[in-house]
């Protein structure tokens, strides 16, 4: 056996180039197998069993690790044996004697209380009902290392081999200073160096690279697979949303796009309004866009002409063929034909406004046909069921002495639904008022030029003392 040694060694010493075996390792004893101490070895060393014969003719063991030329270069007596082997706790037998029985329980660290992870050098044989076990403590500001011998019942609310349980020990329903952070059973030999746990152990990452922590495990997934445990196909893996957020779900992706996106992989420019419409033409007419927030498109009618272009119409009348004398609902939703005389809707316009920067431009056409505008900065309505108007003071030759911004603050008011007074029925009205106000672009269609509706009819304060105009026209665009 001894001979057969040396010649697999000459063959190749890298056959015991072992990282880190653990040997028994005594001195003086008459039986290898009931040494009760290990010693991790150096890379490269190897377990030895070395028999001696001392001056009164007692035949002693050394056991430890040695360098493998040491397995061949000691002096040999008549009683003397060398012999080598790279597996642990492999020198419990050699030299003509037997090592641990085949029905025993497994060899485990046993140190009572250790400040040092992984230190432990001393062991134990635990029976055949009996698992090793390491518990860590943290107690007084120290951490505080057990490891022995338990019996299986001790155990029993772990998963032997990969489990901790973190807090108060379950086993001592005595109050105790000190908390359990770490309680691990397992049942092979010299299971219980560190209380680290190789969560990993399971291959619990169907598609992809386990990596083990102090507490858990998480999954590096292939590419084509996501999940915490890299089994779920990861339809996203692709990129498939241009402009967006892929969505991965158990059958198919989908995206969530970015504001100025739309589609079914976010690769369409979102239209959000007039102004979006501008940069891909400059031609007047209605378009489709889907304002910000909202789901479904609408058909805005956008002016590219005036001043930039760029302006989103949502009331226009020119001959009276639409009553404006309308209920909140109709006034909320929209009437009248976008191609004609029409409102758009209170609820567009704030979907248009809420978010960004606008201007409003009222233009005014006389009895005689003169143009007047007017431009009203910081343009927005509040939300349903307000509608609040929000503007500056306007600029323009139509004027605002007696004109749209005396009303700002105002909530919009309908016949059926009023917050200011009696106003929006006695302006045969809907719009904002305030104590009536001047403004009145929504009222009663009379004869152009006409006075004797006074307020009642379709005028604006600042011209000609409420004169009925003959057109009126409101747009707003995003600065």
């Amino acid at each position: 056996m001894f001979f057969s040694f040396f010649i697999v060694l000459l063959a190749g010493i890298s056959v015991f180039s072992v990282d880190c075996l653990t040997c028994l390792h005594c001195t003086d004893i008459q039986s290898p197998r009931h040494c009760k101490y290990v010693r991790e070895c150096q890379p490269g060393e190897v377990c030895n069993i070395h028999r001696t014969t001392n001056p009164y003719g007692d035949v002693e063991f050394d056991v430890s690790c040695v360098h493998p030329w040491a397995c061949s270069n000691r002096s040999q007596g008549l009683q003397a044996c060398d012999e080598c082997c790279s597996t642990d706790l492999c020198n419990a037998a050699g030299c003509g004697l037997t090592g641990y029985p085949s029905k025993r329980g497994p060899v485990c660290f046993n140190c009572p209380a250790q400040i040092t992870d992984g230190t432990c050098h001393r062991i134990d044989v635990c029976g055949l009902n009996e698992m090793c076990l390491i518990n860590e403590q943290s107690e007084f500001g120290d951490t505080v290392y057990t490891s022995q011998c338990v019996g299986l019942a001790h155990c029993q609310p772990q998963t032997m081999g990969s489990s901790q349980i973190i807090g108060r020990s379950i086993y001592d329903d005595t109050r105790s200073l000190a908390e359990t952070v770490c309680h691990k059973c397992c049942h092979d030999d010299l299971c219980n160096a560190n209380c680290d746990v190789n969560y990993c152990a399971s291959n619990p990452c169907g598609h992809g690279t386990c990596v083990n922590s102090r507490t858990n495990y998480t999954c590096v997934c292939d590419p084509s697979y996501t999940g915490s445990n890299c089994t779920d196909l990861n339809y996203c893996f692709l990129n498939p949303c241009e402009h967006g957020i892929c969505v991965n779900g158990k059958t198919n992706y989908t995206c969530a796009c970015d504001p100025s996106h739309i589609g079914r992989h976010c690769a369409e420019f979102r239209i959000q309004d007039c102004m979006d419409q501008r940069n891909l033409t400059h031609v007047s007419g209605v378009y489709s866009v889907l304002p910000a927030g909202m789901f479904q498109n609408i058909e805005v009618y956008c002016d590219m002409e005036t001043d930039g272009g760029g302006w989103a119409v949502f009331q226009r009348r020119v001959n009276g063929s639409v009553d404006f004398y309308q209920n909140f609902l109709n006034y909320e939703n929209g009437f009248g034909d976008v191609h004609g005389e029409f409102w758009l809707g209170l609820k567009y316009i704030h979907a248009m406004t809420a978010n960004v920067t606008s201007e409003l431009r009222i233009e005014l056409e006389t009895a005689d046909g003169h143009l007047l505008y007017e431009v009203f900065p910081d343009f927005r309505l509040s939300a349903a069921p307000e509608y609040t108007l929000h503007i500056e003071k306007g600029h323009g030759t139509a004027g605002d002495s007696q004109g749209l911004s005396y009303s700002s603050g105002s909530r919009f008011s309908t016949y059926d639904d009023e917050h200011s007074g009696r106003c929006a029925n006695l302006s045969h009205a809907g719009g904002w008022f305030n104590n009536c106000g001047w403004a009145n672009l929504n009222g009663r269609y009379v004869t152009p030029g006409s006075k004797s509706f006074y307020y009642q009819a379709m005028c604006y304060g600042d011209y000609n003392n409420g004169e009925a105009l003959k057109g009126t026209t409101m747009m707003f665009r995003r600065v």
